[in-house]
C-alpha cells in the first residue's frame, strides 16, 4: 500500500508543478502587460483606496506609486463631475462603468479622460476594481479643430464668389454652392440629380473627359478650361473651369473639387470686338470706294497713319479735319472715367476742359451711338456753347474695340451752317479716328511690353535684381574700363546656405519669400553705384568697383551679417547664412574668367565650413585664401 501512495503522489508532482510554471507565467505576463501599458491602469479597494498603480498611472497623476496609494482613488477625479455618480453607483452594485471622466493633475489642472471600471472579488474574497484611465485631451483638441475646419469649409464653400461644386468621380453632382447655383439656375436639389456632362456643351466634354481621366491617373495634379455650360434657360454660359482631385488618407481619390468662374460677359465682349473690328475693317475698305469722301478722307488718314503717340494721332486728327474740311471749331475729347477730357481743339478762345459723360448733345449721341447733326443749335436744350456765335454742330462718337473712347465736335458760326454731306463725311471719319486711336494705345502697350520684356530680359523678376546676363553685361562693361585705366573691379560670388531646406519644409512661397528679403539686405550692403545680382537658383553676386581687398572683406563681412537676421515667412522664421567667394580682377581678365574664379572661391568657403568669405587670389598667382 505504501508503494502505491509514493507512486500516485510521483505521479502527481509534475502535473502541479506544470500547473504552478503556467501559473506564473500567466501572472509574469499579465505583470509586463500592465507595466508597460500606455495607459493609467489602478487596483482599488472598496472605499476608493488605492491598492497598486502602473508607470502610467504614476506619470499621468505626476506622483510615485506610494504617494497614489496613501492619496486614493478621490483624490484622482473632479468631484463636480456630473458623470461620477455613475461609476460610484457602478462599484457600489459590483458591476462595471464605461465612461469619460474628468480627472486632476498633481497641480490641481482637470483633464478629460476615458474610463473603464470592472468590480470583482480577489481569490481572498475581498472587493476589488481594476481601472483603465486614458488621457483623451489630444483626441478632443483633434476633434474640435477638426469640426472648426470642416465649419470653415463649409462657411468659405457656401459663401464663396465663384461657383464651387463636390462632384464624384462618376460625375454626379453632390455638393454646390449659391454662386453655382446662380450661374446654371438650378437649385442645389436638383444639381443632385444630374451629373455634370450633362449640362456641358458637347463640344466641351470630350476635352473635359480626357483631364478628368489624366487627374485620375495622377500624371496632372489639376487642369484649367474655358468651357460653356447649360443654364436652366437653355442657353449656354461660359466658364472658367478649375477642377483638383480630392484623395483620402491612403492616397486613392474620393472627389473633384470644381470651380466655375463666370466669364460668359467677357467672352461676349471678345466676339462683340472681333465684330466691331470687322466692320471697322468693311467700313474702311467701303469709303475708300468713295469719290470726293474718300480722297478727303484719305488725306486725313494718312496724316493719322504717320502718327503713332495717342496724343499726336489726337493733335493730327483735330488740325487735319480743320484744314482739309475747312471747318473753324474742331475739338476731340476722351473719355476718362465718368468725364470726357478735352485733348487738342482748333478755333476756341474759351473751351470746356471737362464734360460729363451724360451731359449735353455729346452724351446723346454716345448714348445713341452714331453721329448727330444740330443744324441750329439755339433750339435744342443740350446745346453746350463754348464760345458766342455757333450756329450749327455735329457731334462723332468715338469707340476703340466696340467701347465708347470719347468723341469728335465740329462747330460752326458766322452764318455757315453744317449739312448732311458734312454728317456723312464726318460720320466716315470717326471710324477712322477710332481706329487711329485704338491702334495708338496699342502701340503704347506695346512699347510698355518691349520695355517690360527688355527689363526682364536683364533681371530677375522675383527679386527684381539683375539676373546673370545683367550682370554679365555690367561685368563686361566695369572690366572693359578697368582696361582703360578705370578703377579696380571686384566680385562677390554668394550661394545661400541650407536654402533648400528651408525650401523644402516651409514650401516654395516662402522660400520665393526668403530670397526676396535676402536680395533686399544684400542691396542695403551695397552703395548706388554697385551692382547686385541673383544667379539663379540661391546663387546671388554683387559687382564691386573702386574698391581693394580690405574694402571688399568689409562688405562680405556686413552682407554676412545682414543674412545672419532671422526672416518672418508667414507663421514661420527661418535664418540663412551664405557662402562668399571674393575675387580681385586683374587686367587683361573676361567676364567669364572672373566669374570663374569667383566660383572656385566660393566652393573653398562651402568646403571650409560655409557662413565665411574666401578669397581666390589671381590666376598665375597660388590657392585661394
Amino acid at each position: 500500500m505504501s508503494t502505491a501512495r509514493a507512486t500516485s503522489e510521483t505521479t502527481a508532482c509534475p502535473a502541479m508543478h506544470r500547473e504552478e510554471d503556467a501559473l506564473h507565467d500567466s501572472e509574469a505576463r499579465h505583470r509586463a502587460l500592465v507595466e508597460h501599458s500606455a495607459d493609467a491602469m489602478l487596483l482599488t479597494a472598496s472605499g476608493g483606496r488605492i491598492l497598486a498603480a502602473n508607470p502610467a498611472a504614476c506619470r499621468l497623476f505626476g506622483r510615485t506609486e506610494e504617494a497614489l496609494c496613501r492619496l486614493g482613488r478621490e483624490v484622482l477625479v473632479d468631484p463636480a463631475d456630473p458623470r461620477l455618480p455613475a461609476l460610484v453607483d457602478g462599484h457600489r452594485r459590483g458591476g462595471r462603468f464605461h465612461g469619460e471622466l474628468t480627472h486632476l493633475r498633481r497641480d490641481g489642472s482637470p483633464f478629460p479622460a476615458a474610463v473603464t471600471s470592472v468590480v470583482f472579488r480577489d481569490r481572498d474574497g475581498q472587493v476589488r476594481a481594476s481601472t483603465t484611465i486614458r488621457d483623451i485631451g489630444a483626441r478632443q483638441r483633434a476633434e474640435a479643430a477638426r469640426c472648426r475646419s470642416a465649419e470653415q469649409f463649409r462657411g468659405a464653400f457656401a459663401q464663396a464668389a465663384v461657383g464651387m461644386a463636390l462632384v464624384g468621380l462618376d460625375g454626379r453632382w453632390l455638393r454646390a454652392n449659391r454662386a453655382l447655383c446662380a450661374f446654371l439656375g438650378y437649385r442645389e436639389a436638383a444639381l443632385r440629380a444630374t451629373d455634370v456632362q450633362a449640362l456641358t456643351h458637347p463640344d466641351d466634354r470630350t476635352r473635359d473627359g480626357r483631364r478628368v481621366a489624366a487627374l485620375l491617373a495622377g500624371t496632372i495634379e489639376d487642369y484649367r478650361l474655358e468651357q460653356r455650360y447649360r443654364h436652366r434657360d437653355g442657353r449656354y454660359r461660359w466658364a472658367l473651369l478649375s477642377v483638383s482631385l480630392v484623395r483620402d488618407e491612403h492616397g486613392v481619390p474620393r472627389q473633384l473639387i470644381a470651380q466655375l468662374q463666370d466669364i460668359d460677359g467677357r467672352k461676349r465682349a471678345e466676339a462683340a470686338l472681333r465684330t466691331s473690328e470687322a466692320r471697322a475693317r468693311a467700313l474702311q475698305v467701303a469709303a475708300e470706294r468713295q469719290a470726293r469722301g474718300l480722297r478727303l478722307l484719305d488725306r486725313v488718314r494718312m496724316a493719322i497713319a504717320r502718327e503713332l503717340d495717342l496724343a499726336a494721332v489726337v493733335r493730327v486728327v483735330v488740325e487735319a479735319v480743320a484744314a482739309t474740311f475747312g471747318y473753324t471749331q474742331v475739338s476731340l475729347y476722351l473719355r476718362e472715367g465718368a468725364e470726357h477730357v478735352l485733348q487738342h481743339q482748333v478755333g476756341y478762345d474759351r473751351v470746356l476742359a471737362r464734360v460729363p459723360v451724360a451731359a449735353g448733345i455729346s452724351g446723346r449721341a454716345v448714348r445713341a451711338g452714331r453721329a448727330l447733326l444740330i443744324a441750329d443749335v439755339a433750339t435744342d436744350p443740350d446745346f453746350l456753347g463754348a464760345i458766342d456765335g455757333l450756329t450749327s454742330e455735329i457731334c462723332v462718337p468715338l469707340h476703340d474695340a466696340g467701347a465708347p473712347a470719347g468723341f469728335l465736335n465740329v462747330e460752326s458760326g458766322g452764318g455757315a451752317g453744317l449739312d448732311a454731306t458734312d454728317l456723312r463725311l464726318l460720320a466716315a471719319l470717326g471710324e477712322q479716328v477710332g481706329i487711329a486711336i485704338g491702334r495708338a494705345r496699342l502701340h503704347e502697350a506695346l512699347r510698355a511690353s518691349e520695355a517690360r520684356l527688355a527689363y526682364l530680359a536683364l533681371h530677375d523678376p522675383l527679386t527684381g535684381l539683375p539676373n546673370r546676363r545683367g550682370l554679365g553685361d555690367a561685368l563686361g562693361a566695369a572690366l572693359a574700363r578697368r582696361g582703360r585705366g578705370g578703377p579696380p573691379v571686384a566680385l562677390l560670388y554668394l550661394d545661400l546656405d541650407g536654402f533648400k531646406g528651408i525650401n523644402d519644409a516651409l514650401g516654395h512661397a516662402a522660400g520665393d519669400s526668403l530670397l526676396g528679403a535676402v536680395a533686399g539686405r544684400l542691396r542695403g550692403c551695397l552703395r548706388a553705384g554697385d551692382t547686385p545680382a541673383r544667379l539663379g537658383g540661391d546663387e546671388f553676386a554683387a559687382l564691386l568697383e573702386g574698391v581693394g581687398a580690405g574694402a571688399v572683406r568689409v562688405v562680405a563681412a556686413q552682407i554676412l551679417a545682414a543674412l545672419a537676421a532671422p526672416v518672418r515667412l508667414g507663421t514661420a522664421t527661418a535664418t540663412v547664412s551664405a557662402s562668399v567667394g571674393a575675387v580681385l580682377a586683374t587686367g587683361g581678365e573676361t567676364a567669364d574668367a572672373l566669374l570663374r574664379r569667383a566660383d572656385t572661391a566660393l566652393y573653398a568657403a562651402k568646403r571650409a565650413g560655409k557662413n565665411q568669405v574666401r578669397f581666390c587670389a589671381d590666376p598665375v598667382g597660388g590657392a585661394g585664401e
